[in-house]
């Protein structure tokens, strides 16, 4: 954890036969490794400086650059090892697959590219269907399809289990596109009341099926703070909130804070329903509220809206019942009953990106998407004295790129909040 540069333990690239391999660790000129909660499969991006006479022909015994001496078509396997400058203990150690080569740039003594990465999985999607009948709880259905279509080990998986049972057909729909669209169904064992809504992502640890709440009740793995204090500080003093500049915001800059006239559009905080039942050809009402406590800050979502809002409808819904296929005994659980779910994940989805800020902060390959951390922020006043209680508190990390390259190391944060203060 060191904005430092990292090392590059292992950077190898075979071709796709398997026959060639090349270590393009002395070309590498930067590493960017992606994470996003909204993302099934994790990505990077390597910049590869080649200097030529690197890959040597087998029959010729010539040599020549590794764009059309390995060759580089797409496919080809990356095996990759970078360790955390200081910490022989983090790091990020993958076998990624080049979904695509571009920006390739070719001269008399040199080439340069970028390569585009992937996990294999995400080419696995592409070439696997979703055509049998599932039954049983989404969980079930989240894990066979996991293991039996995409080929992951369930030691690389992390599926929370549901309560509600659902029936489907997955007509012909790639693996991806259903378990994101599960996903939107699904909710977690012991809710109290339908709190809908679940990620499915990648990171490095493999992938993940967790609902919002898990998410938000999880505790902060890190404490970030933001402070003017530079490395070469010689008045730097630890204190429990910055024990070392490793934990310290070199930057950050709030990119949306509410936007509640496209909340109310998707009606976020409350919405008239009407759904016609195709089991027995009628149609139901329901007025949905946003009432879930379950908050990454210490404030109710309703403290900081206009008088009204929350009660008053801002959008009205008309939509067929989904209750599965070929199936009339749904479950008969109210936790799991569709007139709540199909209401309450769209509020939750809306409510979690409320607030949205980026921080750079030095180099921590230990942190992965859909962590929680921390941040304190100081107020904004002529003394600078204090914290603010507003901003600072949990987020949600949405997005993660580790940046490695020869000069330094470093990691931007996307995080994400439903409200605001700290979470006492």
């Amino acid at each position: 954890m060191s904005t430092k540069p990292s090392k590059y333990q292992k950077l190898t690239l075979y071709n796709n036969s398997n026959t060639k391999s090349v270590d393009i660790r002395s070309g590498t000129v930067s590493i960017d490794y992606y994470e996003s909660i909204l993302s099934p499969s994790i990505t990077a991006k390597i910049r590869v400086i080649n200097t030529g006479n690197t890959m040597a022909d087998d029959k010729s015994n010539e040599y020549s650059a590794i764009y059309n001496g390995l060759p580089l078509r797409g496919g080809e396997l990356l095996e990759m090892d970078v360790l955390d400058f200081g910490n022989n203990k983090s790091g990020i150690k993958l076998d990624l697959t080049v979904s695509s080569i571009t920006q390739v740039l070719s001269e008399d003594d040199k080439e340069s590219f970028l390569l585009n990465l992937t996990s294999g999985a995400a080419i696995t999607n592409e070439l696997n269907r979703v055509y049998k009948k599932y039954t049983g709880t989404i969980d079930n259905s989240v894990d066979n399809i996991l293991t039996n279509i995409l080929g992951v080990n369930r030691s690389k998986s992390n599926i929370e289990s549901t309560q509600n049972k659902y029936t489907f057909l997955g007509n012909l729909k790639k693996p991806f596109r259903v378990l994101t669209w599960l996903a939107s169904k699904a909710v977690p064992v012991g809710a109290n009341s339908a709190t809908a809504g679940f990620f499915f992502f990648e990171t490095q640890d493999g992938h993940n099926f967790l609902s919002v709440d898990s998410l938000l009740k999880q505790n902060p793995v890190q404490k970030y703070v933001f402070t003017n204090v530079s490395e070469s500080s010689e008045t730097f003093e630890p204190t429990p909130d910055l024990p070392s500049l490793d934990f310290k915001i070199l930057s950050y800059s709030v990119e949306k804070n509410q936007d509640l006239v496209k909340k109310l559009r998707f009606g976020a905080y409350s919405s008239d329903r009407y759904f016609f039942d195709p089991t027995n050809f009628q149609v139901t009402y329901k007025k949905f509220t946003s009432s879930d406590k379950t908050n990454l800050g210490g404030d109710d979502i309703a403290d900081n809206l206009p008088d009204g809002i929350i009660d008053q409808p801002s959008r009205i819904f008309s939509q067929v019942l989904d209750k599965g296929t070929l199936e009339k005994n749904v479950s008969k659980d109210p936790n799991a009953d569709p007139n709540e779910y199909a209401a309450q994940s769209v509020s939750r989805y809306n409510t979690l990106f409320t607030q949205s800020i980026n921080i750079l902060i030095p180099c921590n390959t230990n942190l992965r998407a859909g962590d929680v951390i921390e941040c304190i922020f100081p107020k904004t006043s002529i003394d600078s004295t204090g914290t603010d209680e507003k901003i600072s508190g949990k987020y949600l990390i949405k997005d993660l790129c580790h940046n490695f390259n020869p000069n330094t190391s470093i990691t931007s944060l996307n995080l994400i909040r439903d409200t605001y203060g700290k979470y006492t």
